[in-house]
């Protein structure tokens, strides 16, 4: 007990420097977004998860943060994207009188929430583009056909039914919550505060070697099914997971974060900008997961290219490969930093496995190209990759989706979502001349962009596919015009500043 108050002292300290920053980041007019709601959930759910002693109450007490306290729907997918990247996994088995019912972990818990918050707070989007709800529940057979692979027929509703847990709720909340562009602003703005705030604990846990987020197991009694994250040490450094406990999907939803940080400069004053950029930056590093680096790199090159800046694209891709190749010529094989940008240790190893992996993969591929299958029959046959964990990683989604699924599955994949970030780059141009300078009406295929980038060098596990699910919701006020309004005029995607907590003072001209 003593060394979870420890653990929690440290960890609210941090958070509060963190929570201070933002607002101190933010433009006088903009800062009541960090009210009192929010510095209760963001300081008192670490009090929770350990000190309450019990995962089931852990569990309660964040689907009742999400469902109970909003009054509106816009309110409540704030609140869900700041308590979304909050904890860990924390997975729990439900039993009902002897019966294994399914896993829940804690997004799935913050996801039945968000369901009870959507039926008691008001507001919705006027219109959806059902086409876009098509796709995703294209994407939902897909996922379930992965996950029934090789189970009983017994099992398979309860398959079905922790995958709609699992991936209905973030789609749905985000697609009916983002009225207008200028509320993608506002909920992208808490999407980043989360992001700063598990990059402010990161940065410590990294130098310190302490992940302050592991005891939260211990705490709540529930089995950490993998290995210590304390042996994840490179260069030196802690390979930091921050509140989500993996160091690759942390990175993966630090990079989604940064990719899309310029587009959201209006609520920040300049010097404020500069630090928050400055601290998620720190964050992405203190992950030392290349494969996020490298969807960044990826997302912020598309974000200028499709601001119509090209030649700032060109020059940062360029300059960022002159960097890493200048790294690799001068760093010592011997330096910690050789370990940390692959160029020695158990990093070329690491390289050496993914491409073994999709060499290998590829053949499985080929050997049934129409259904796949099944993910132990492939692990089977993937003896040679069995790592020390005595597991196959999967550490690329793209080839994964495509070994189980086959090719029928990734060409759903695949058209899921070129199609939506072709859509939304296509509308564009439909947006208000201040948005297009901003770059908020291409911010979901930025997302998306970055997020499949990064899954090509980390495997679909606990919340990767979410930002993905979020970006397409958020993509809603980009392909359905408001009504009345003419093609090409300045609301036919302009935002709203006369909702509560708006961002902006700009009022945009009324639709022809």
């Amino acid at each position: 007990m003593l060394f979870n108050v420890k653990v929690l002292i440290y960890l609210d300290i941090l958070l509060l420097i963190g929570l201070t920053v933002f607002r101190w980041a933010l433009v006088p007019s903009a800062r009541a977004m960090i009210g009192p709601k929010v510095m209760a959930l963001v300081l008192g759910t670490p009090v929770v998860g350990l000190l309450s002693g019990n995962g089931y109450v852990f569990h309660a007490y964040l689907a009742c943060s999400v469902a109970f306290t909003s009054r509106t729907r816009d309110e409540l997918c704030c609140t869900y994207l700041l308590m979304l990247p909050m904890v860990p996994g924390l997975q729990l088995d439900l039993i009902a009188g002897g019966t294994y019912l399914m896993v829940l972990a804690s997004a799935g818990s913050m996801n039945i929430g968000a369901l009870v918050g959507m039926a008691l707070t008001r507001g919705s989007v006027r219109r959806t583009d059902p086409s876009l709800d098509i796709l995703m529940l294209l994407l939902f057979c897909v996922y379930v056909s992965i996950e029934v692979r090789g189970v009983t027929s017994t099992a398979i509703l309860r398959v079905v039914v922790q995958s709609a847990v699992a991936l209905i709720p973030p789609y749905l909340l985000a697609s009916r919550s983002a009225v207008d562009v200028e509320a993608v602003r506002r909920l992208l703005t808490y999407l980043c505060l989360a992001a700063f705030l598990g990059a402010v604990v990161a940065v410590f846990e990294a130098v310190r070697r302490w992940d302050l987020y592991e005891p939260f197991y211990g705490a709540l009694r529930i089995p950490l099914k993998v290995t210590s994250s304390a042996l994840s040490i490179r260069g030196g450094f802690l390979r930091v997971g921050g509140p989500i406990g993996d160091y690759s999907s942390f990175g993966l939803f630090l990079a989604v974060a940064i990719a899309i940080l310029p587009a959201l400069r209006r609520p920040f004053s300049r010097a404020g900008f500069v630090c928050l950029s400055a601290g998620l930056l720190a964050g992405i590093l203190a992950t030392q997961s290349r494969g996020a680096w490298v969807g960044l790199l990826v997302g912020f090159v598309a974000f200028q290219w499709l601001r119509d800046r090209r030649g700032s694209a060109i020059a940062v891709f360029g300059a960022a490969a002159g960097a890493y190749l200048a790294l690799r010529y001068l760093l010592s094989p011997t330096s910690s930093l050789s370990e940390t940008f692959g160029t020695s240790g158990a990093s070329t190893e690491t390289i050496d496995y993914r491409r073994q992996l999709l060499e290998m993969g590829l053949q499985q591929v080929a050997a049934h190209p129409l259904l796949g299958q099944p993910p132990k029959q492939l692990e089977t046959k993937l003896e040679a990759l069995r790592q020390g964990q005595h597991i196959v990683d999967f550490v690329n989604t793209h080839l994964f989706i495509a070994m189980v699924t086959g090719l029928l599955g990734f060409a759903v994949w695949f058209v899921v979502w070129s199609s939506t970030v072709l859509r939304v780059v296509s509308r564009r141009r439909l947006a208000a001349p201040d948005l297009r300078r901003s770059g908020l009406s291409i911010v979901p295929a930025v997302m998306i962009v970055t997020a499949c980038v990064a899954l090509a060098f980390t495997s679909i596990v606990d919340r990767n596919l979410y930002w993905l699910l979020l970006a397409a919701g958020f993509a809603t006020p980009m392909l359905v015009r408001a009504p009345g309004a003419r093609r090409g005029s300045p609301g036919a995607l302009a935002g709203r500043s006369d909702l509560p907590g708006s961002l902006t003072t700009v009022r945009p001209e009324p639709a022809a």
